[in-house]
């Protein structure tokens, strides 16, 4: 009989510790495995997602072995704001890239959420990143033609243009502008 190689490797990774300071005899503390902040992200709410990351905070920036992804851009793509918001103000790590080098703030851009984007880049993200097509975030920000924009987003892009130039960076263009 073949042993099976998942449950294998979850057990192998799964580290028990016994819990000394814990009143409860018998109590053991196991490790999260790095996938589970990413599936409390797309499966549970942000108040599960804080809980979480108080016992778990090792974990915040988390990459998810099956996408490369970090929680940041987990929670961009399932289209989770709230744990958006709970990770950027727990302090995640804005720079990290995924397999093809695009950060939080290019997944941002890529899925027209420039109101996300400021949110990044007033946090901090370099938006001077390029990914492994040599595109900093704006390439992808600035894609879509503008008539198929509705108002919100174009008043997101808009402000995300003003941040740029009020710090003193180069507002990018893209030729469907």
């Amino acid at each position: 009989m073949r042993p099976n190689i998942h449950l294998l490797s979850l057990l192998l990774a799964t580290v028990a510790l016994a819990a000394p300071h814990s009143a409860a005899s018998g109590c053991v503390y196991t490790r999260p495995l790095p996938e589970e902040v990413h599936i409390i992200i797309r499966k549970q709410g942000a108040s599960s997602l804080k809980r979480w990351l108080a016992s778990e905070y090792e974990m915040l920036d988390a990459i998810d072995p099956e996408s490369g992804r970090t929680p940041l851009m987990t929670a961009l793509i399932a289209e989770r704001p709230k744990h958006f918001r709970v990770l950027l103000a727990a302090g995640a790590k804005l720079d990290l890239t995924d397999a093809v080098g695009n950060s939080a703030l290019h997944v941002a851009a890529q899925i027209n959420e420039p109101w996300h984007v400021l949110a990044l880049l007033k946090a901090g993200a370099d938006p001077s990143l390029r990914n492994a097509q040599g595109q900093t975030f704006q390439r992808y920000l600035y894609m879509t033609p503008e008539k198929l924009l509705n108002a919100k987003t174009r008043k997101g892009i808009e402000e995300v243009k003003k941040w740029l130039t009020l710090n003193s960076l180069e507002v990018e263009t893209s030729p469907a502008r």
